[in-house]
């Protein structure tokens, strides 16, 4: 009967440790889905600098720097604990994303054309509110990854 319980209890152990591999490789999946998926969002979000060919319009000269540096700069990482969507320092937009994500109101007020052009979602917390508008999205990930190890 030792034996049995024994032989028994190392099955279930040997089927837990699989389970618990697997549900790991489900998380990472997971986190890295949702960390894909804010990013995406945050780019259409982010604030950009209006073209050349739009400031000629508007009758204005090229002042800032290359249109998208933020939406270009905008990333993602994501191991087994966690998925981070930032904009690296020393990236090209390092310096500016703190400024459009946080500042407005402080630094900034409105709104430039190329950001107006982008359309009414394109504004100041632009990964924050990614992170908020993909909630539904990120639970139906988790919710299929989960579904898929049990």
């Amino acid at each position: 009967m030792q034996v049995s319980i024994q032989t028994e209890t190392r099955e279930a152990l040997r089927a837990l440790d699989r389970a618990s591999g697997e549900t790991k490789a489900g998380i990472r999946r997971a986190l890295s889905m949702i960390g894909a998926v804010v990013k995406h969002t945050a780019v259409r979000y982010a604030p950009i600098s209006p073209t050349s060919a739009l400031l000629r319009k508007l009758g204005k000269g090229n002042k800032q720097g290359t249109p998208g540096g933020l939406m270009r700069s905008i990333t993602f990482a994501s191991d087994a604990e966690k998925t981070e969507v930032f904009v690296p320092s020393n990236s090209e937009a390092g310096k500016y994303a703190r400024k459009m994500h946080d500042e407005k109101g402080l630094s900034w007020w409105r709104r430039g054309p190329g950001t107006a052009a982008k359309g009414p979602q394109a504004d100041h917390k632009f990964i924050l509110r990614a992170i908020q508008d993909e909630e539904g999205t990120i639970g139906r990930i988790v919710d299929d990854e989960m579904e898929k190890v049990t």
